[in-house]
């Protein structure tokens, strides 16, 4: 996984820590520790410190079958970021769910349809429960849902992603 701009991230820490070799004038230890507090990190394994907003929409045209569920046309879906690798996709967000796949890497790199909390079961995992649930395509091809715990994101676990239409979501 690498923080935006990865390289110039690293560069920008070299920078800092060798002004602070160099001596100081009054309240520049000040101005390079609050400029060290925004430079984004890589690696965290929690949501309260990964980024949590997801993309604009990007054209995908394919079909989505949901086990035990509707099928539907996919035209759009939004990049969105996920602290935990491995991230269980299940085949419904209630009652008998099962893992259909995996989402195998954390970040930016995994797409969602669309996003709902309409009567779905409350879901618990590392201190977090929610009961809004996202749909995608799990890493072996099959489709379901994820639910929000493993957005990134301290808050609004999935800043921009749009409501799932009655289509969608069963």
């Amino acid at each position: 996984m690498h923080a935006a701009g990865g390289h110039q991230g690293a560069g920008a820490v070299r920078r800092l820590f060798s002004a602070l070799r160099r001596p100081a004038a009054k309240g520049a230890a000040t101005v390079v520790s609050l400029a060290l507090a925004s430079i984004p990190l890589a690696g965290f394994g929690s949501p309260a410190y990964a980024a949590s907003s997801c993309g604009g929409q990007v054209a995908k045209r394919t079909t989505a079958s949901m086990e035990g569920g509707p099928t539907f046309a996919v035209t759009h879906v939004q990049y969105c970021p996920i602290w935990k690798s491995n991230t269980p996709v299940y085949n419904r967000p209630f009652d008998s769910r099962q893992t259909v796949g995996h989402l195998v890497n954390a970040g930016s790199g995994n797409w969602f349809v669309c996003r709902s909390n309409s009567l779905k079961d409350t879901y618990s995992a590392y201190g977090y429960s929610s009961n809004d649930w996202a749909i995608t395509m799990a890493d072996n091809g099959k489709w379901g849902w994820v639910p929000a715990v493993y957005f990134a994101g301290s808050e609004n676990y999935w800043a921009g992603l749009r409501q799932c239409t009655i289509y969608e979501d069963p």
